[in-house]
C-alpha cells in the first residue's frame, strides 16, 4: 500500500490560519477568501491515517511557504492588471517578488515586485501608515524619489494605483528608464505629497459692488512679461487669439481675501469693452499648482467660464487674469458669485525610505530586421534596432544621406528632433506625423502612436534618435510585424530569433 502523504493544510485550525496571515504584508480580505477555499478543500480530503509529528511540522512550514507565495502572486496579479491595463497574466510571468521593507516616520514602504522589459524597469510598492492617517487616494509622489544604479537607471515617473482606507495602504508603480538585469539598484523615497482639491463659492463677495467701487487701471500686457493663457471655445470660434490681448490690470491695486480660500487673493478688478477682468494673485509662500476662477449663478448653479485668461509673472509672483463676457456693467449682468476650483499639493511627510534590489531578468524580446527607409516630411529616414517586448516597441532612427530618394512633391520641412514633440502644434500636419502600428496575422492592427507623439525620446547617440513607445502588447506570437508610416517591417528575427 502506498504511504499516505498528508496535505499541508489539512490539520490547520482557523486560529492557526489567522496566525500565519500576519506574516504576509499587503493582505486583503479577497486574498483571505482564496486561501480559506484552499484550506477547506484540504480538510474535505483529509484521511484517517496521520503522519509522524516531525513530518507534520515540515508540512506546516511548507504550508506557510505555499500561502505566502500564493498571497504575494495574487497581489502582484492585481497590481499588474491595474497598471498594465488587464494584461497581468502575460506580464507577471516575468515578475520578480522582492518583499523588502524600509520604515521611517511611522510609515513602512514595502517593495513588492519588479519587472524589466530590456529597456525599462517597473517597480511596485506599498506605503503603509502604521501610526497615523497621512495617506489617502490623493497621495502623490512627485520629484523626491530616485531609482539609481542597475547600470543606466534614471528618470521616470511614479503613479498611485489604489488606496485601501482600512489598511491605510497606498500602492504605487514606479517606471524608470534603463536597468540591466542582475545589477544592484537602489530605490529611495524622501517625501510624498497630498493633493488638495477645492471648490469654493465666495458668496460673501458682491461682485457688482466690488467692480463699481474698483475701476481698475490697465497697462500694456507686453510690459508685464505676458507668457501664456488659454481661450474659451467661444473666443476661438470668433478667431480671437491671445495675441489680441493688449492690456492687463495693474498688479496689486487691491488685496481682497477670499473666504475659505487661502492660496491667493483678488489683487485687482476692472471693466473694459464688455469684459469683467479679475486678477488673482497666488500667495508667494504657499504656492499654487492650479486654480481656476468662474462665475456661478447662485440660483441655478450655471457656470460662466472666462472668455480668456492670461498668465504672467512679476516680482516672483505669477498672476492670473480672467476676462468674463458680461456686456454692460449692470447689477443684472453681474448677478453671480465667484467660484474658485482647482488643486494644490502639500508635503505630508519627509523622511528616507530606501531599499536595495537586483534588477530582474528582462522579458523575451523580438528584434525585427529593418532594412528599408521610411519617409517623414519627405525625408528618407533609416530605422534600426526595431525591438518588440510585451511592454513596448523601441527603435532608433536617423536621416539618410542627401543622396537618398525624395519625392519631388514632398519638400523637406523639419528636422528629425521634431518627431519627438509629443503632441500637435499649430504647424503640425499629417506629413510630420510618425505613425507606429502593430500588425497581426489575422489582419488586425493596433495603432500605438500617431499625431507626432510617439512616447518619448530616450537619447541622441551619434546622430541616431532612440525612441520607445510604452504600453502592453498582447500575443507576441501572433504579430506579423511593425508598420511605421506605411512601411511594414515583417517579422524576420535576427541573430537566431528571440533575444
Amino acid at each position: 500500500m502506498r504511504p499516505y502523504h498528508k496535505h499541508p493544510l489539512e490539520d490547520l485550525t482557523d486560529n492557526q490560519l489567522d496566525d500565519m496571515m500576519q506574516y504576509m504584508f499587503n493582505f486583503t480580505e479577497e486574498n483571505r477568501e482564496h486561501i480559506i477555499t484552499k484550506f477547506e478543500q484540504a480538510r474535505d480530503v483529509a484521511k484517517t491515517k496521520r503522519p509522524h509529528k516531525k513530518i507534520a511540522a515540515i508540512a506546516l512550514a511548507g504550508a506557510m511557504v505555499f500561502l505566502v507565495g500564493f498571497t504575494n502572486m495574487d497581489r502582484i496579479q492585481q497590481l499588474y492588471s491595474k497598471y498594465f491595463d488587464g494584461n497581468a497574466s502575460q506580464i507577471s510571468q516575468y515578475a520578480e517578488v522582492i518583499k523588502k521593507s524600509s520604515t521611517d516616520q511611522g510609515i513602512r514602504m514595502d517593495l513588492l515586485t519588479a519587472v524589466n522589459d530590456g529597456g525599462d524597469t517597473y517597480l511596485f510598492f506599498d506605503l503603509v501608515d502604521e501610526t497615523g492617517d497621512r495617506l489617502s487616494e490623493n497621495t502623490r509622489i512627485a520629484e523626491n524619489w530616485r531609482l539609481e544604479g542597475g547600470k543606466d537607471l534614471g528618470g521616470g515617473n511614479c503613479e498611485l494605483l489604489e488606496y485601501d482606507g482600512k489598511t491605510k495602504t497606498a500602492a504605487f508603480a514606479a517606471h524608470s528608464i534603463g536597468g540591466r538585469p542582475g545589477e544592484e539598484a537602489v530605490f529611495t523615497l524622501n517625501s510624498f505629497l497630498s493633493k488638495k482639491v477645492f471648490d469654493i463659492d465666495a458668496k460673501e463677495i458682491d461682485i457688482f459692488d466690488l467692480a463699481t467701487k474698483n475701476q481698475g487701471q490697465f497697462k500694456d500686457y507686453r510690459e508685464s512679461g505676458g507668457y501664456g493663457g488659454s481661450l474659451s471655445q467661444e473666443a476661438a470660434h470668433k478667431n480671437f487669439s491671445l495675441k489680441d490681448v493688449d492690456q492687463v490690470l495693474e498688479k496689486d491695486a487691491i488685496h481682497l481675501a477670499i473666504p475659505g480660500y487661502d492660496k491667493g487673493y483678488i489683487s485687482n478688478i476692472g471693466y473694459k469693452d464688455g469684459l469683467l477682468h479679475v486678477q488673482l494673485n497666488p500667495d508667494k509662500e504657499k504656492g499654487n499648482e492650479f486654480s481656476w476662477l468662474r462665475l456661478k449663478n447662485p440660483q441655478t448653479g450655471d457656470i460662466v467660464d472666462p472668455y480668456y485668461y492670461v498668465l504672467y509673472e512679476q516680482d516672483g509672483l505669477k498672476y492670473r487674469e480672467y476676462a468674463f463676457p458680461i456686456g454692460e456693467l449692470t447689477k443684472k449682468n453681474l448677478d453671480y458669485i465667484f467660484n474658485f476650483v482647482g488643486f494644490y499639493f502639500d508635503t505630508v511627510v519627509e523622511g528616507k525610505w530606501e531599499v536595495r534590489f537586483r534588477v530582474p531578468t528582462h522579458m523575451d524580446t523580438i528584434q525585427i530586421a529593418s532594412d528599408e527607409p521610411i519617409l517623414i516630411d519627405g525625408k528618407a529616414v533609416e530605422i534600426k534596432k526595431l525591438t518588440i517586448s510585451p511592454l513596448s516597441i523601441s527603435f532608433s532612427l536617423a536621416e539618410k544621406a542627401a543622396l537618398s530618394p525624395l519625392p519631388p512633391e514632398e519638400p523637406a520641412r523639419s528636422i528629425i528632433s521634431g518627431f519627438f514633440r509629443g503632441g500637435l502644434s499649430d504647424e503640425a500636419d499629417d506629413g510630420s506625423d510618425l505613425n507606429v502600428t502593430v500588425v497581426y496575422k489575422d489582419g488586425s492592427k493596433d495603432v500605438r502612436a500617431k499625431f507626432g507623439g510617439i512616447g518619448r525620446q530616450l537619447g541622441n547617440y551619434n546622430g541616431w534618435q532612440e525612441a520607445r513607445i510604452s504600453g502592453p502588447i498582447m500575443n507576441l506570437e501572433d504579430i506579423v510585424g511593425i508598420e511605421i508610416n506605411g512601411t511594414l517591417f515583417r517579422l524576420k528575427p535576427v541573430n537566431g530569433g528571440n533575444q
